[in-house]
C-alpha cells in the first residue's frame, strides 16, 4: 500500500479550480467548529452530512463515549474513502479526517497507522507535512466539510464525452453543462462492479435543481429549455466504478 500511495503522491499536479457556484446545498458559511473547502467534482455531501450530526453531538456539553466514537467513525469512513481513492489530492484531507480520528479514539489502529504513513511520505519527499486538521477556531479543531464545484463539460459536436471514476452511495460525481431547449441528451453510464452506477439528470433553474432523470443506467432525454444542467453520478449499492459516456445532440 505505501509504495502505491507514494507513487501516487509524486504524480501530483496542481489543480485549478473553478468559479462555478456549488451544486450541494450548503451554508454559505460553515457551522461552528466546522471549516469549508471547495473541491471539483466531487459531491461527498453523504459522507459530511453524517460527519457534520456526528461531530456537533460530540461536542455538545455533556458529550460521552458513544457521542465521540460516532463521530470517530464518521470521520474514518470519509478518510477511508479518500485514502483508498487513488487521488493524491485527497491526501492531506485524509490525513486531517484521521488526525480527528485519533482525538475521538486514540486507541484506532488503522487510524494511526494511515495517518503515520501520509506523514512519512511527505517527509520522504522533503516536503511539507500538509496541516489539515490542525487548524483551530475557539479552541476547537475545525473539521473540514467540503463545497461541490460541478467539473464543467464543453460538448463537440458528434463527439460523446467519456470519462471513468470511482463512486460509492454517498460519494457522488457531479458534471455541468449547458444546452437549448430541444436538444436530447444520450447518457450511459456502465460499470462492472456490484455497486450499480447510475446517474440523475438535473435541471437548474431560479427554484434550485430540478431531477429531470434519477437513478438510471443509461437514458435518451429531450431536454425542456435553455439554461445549466447537471449529470450527477453514484452508486445503488457499495463502492463502483464507473465509465460516463454523454452526448449531446
Amino acid at each position: 500500500m505505501r509504495g502505491s500511495v507514494l507513487r501516487m503522491l509524486r504524480s501530483v499536479v496542481a489543480v485549478t479550480l473553478a468559479a462555478a457556484p456549488a451544486v450541494v446545498a450548503q451554508t454559505a458559511e460553515p457551522p461552528r467548529g466546522f471549516t469549508s473547502v471547495e473541491i471539483v467534482g466531487w459531491d461527498f455531501s453523504g459522507l459530511d452530512g453524517k460527519i457534520r450530526a456526528a461531530v456537533t453531538k460530540a461536542n455538545a456539553p455533556g458529550a460521552g463515549e458513544a457521542a465521540r466514537r460516532a463521530a470517530a467513525d464518521a470521520l474514518a469512513a470519509r478518510a477511508a474513502f479518500l485514502y483508498e481513492a487513488g487521488n493524491p489530492f485527497f491526501y492531506k484531507h485524509a490525513l486531517g479526517d484521521y488526525r480527528h480520528v485519533l482525538r475521538l479514539r486514540p486507541d484506532d489502529a488503522e487510524a494511526r497507522e494511515r495517518a503515520d504513513t501520509i506523514v512519512s511520505i511527505y517527509e520522504s519527499m522533503k516536503r511539507p507535512v500538509p496541516t489539515n486538521g490542525e487548524s483551530k477556531s475557539g479552541g476547537t479543531f475545525l473539521v473540514e466539510l467540503f463545497r461541490t464545484t460541478p467539473k464543467r463539460v464543453d460538448f463537440e459536436p458528434g463527439k460523446a464525452y467519456t470519462e471513468g471514476g470511482d463512486v460509492s452511495e454517498l460519494v457522488a460525481f457531479v458534471y455541468e453543462f449547458e444546452a437549448r431547449a430541444g436538444q436530447t441528451l444520450s447518457v450511459s453510464v456502465g460499470s462492472k462492479d456490484k455497486g450499480a452506477a447510475v446517474f440523475d439528470l438535473l435541471l437548474l433553474d431560479s427554484s434550485g435543481a430540478r431531477a429531470l432523470v434519477e437513478g438510471a443506467g443509461s437514458k435518451h432525454q429531450r431536454l425542456p429549455s435553455k439554461g445549466k444542467y447537471l449529470i450527477r453520478v453514484y452508486s445503488k449499492g457499495g463502492a463502483a466504478v464507473y465509465g460516463l459516456k454523454a452526448e449531446l445532440k
